[in-house]
């Protein structure tokens, strides 16, 4: 897998994460931060109309580290997903 970026501090992914994800260690990661599609088709287009399904976030808890942080944006309309996702 190719890193976007990498310095001796740490190494920046710009992919898919389902892709990234299965390749990365369990516990390897400190920060996870992303912004998953909404699933309301915002202005009418498809490229948020997918909605990240359960496995993704427990590929998520899986490599990061005991401690580390997930920053996930989400938009008011998702307010109870955001919940049931913490």
């Amino acid at each position: 897998m190719k890193s976007y970026y990498q310095t001796k501090l740490g190494t920046l992914y710009n992919n898919d994460c389902f892709n990234v994800m299965k390749e990365l260690e369990d516990n390897s990661i400190d920060l996870i931060v992303t912004d998953p599609p909404y699933g309301y088709s915002f202005m009418g287009k498809n490229w948020d109309k997918a909605v990240v399904g359960v496995e993704i976030w427990k590929e998520c808890l899986r490599v990061l580290k005991p401690g580390a942080f997930a920053f996930i944006m989400s938009a008011p309309r998702q307010d109870v997903l955001s919940r049931m996702i913490v």
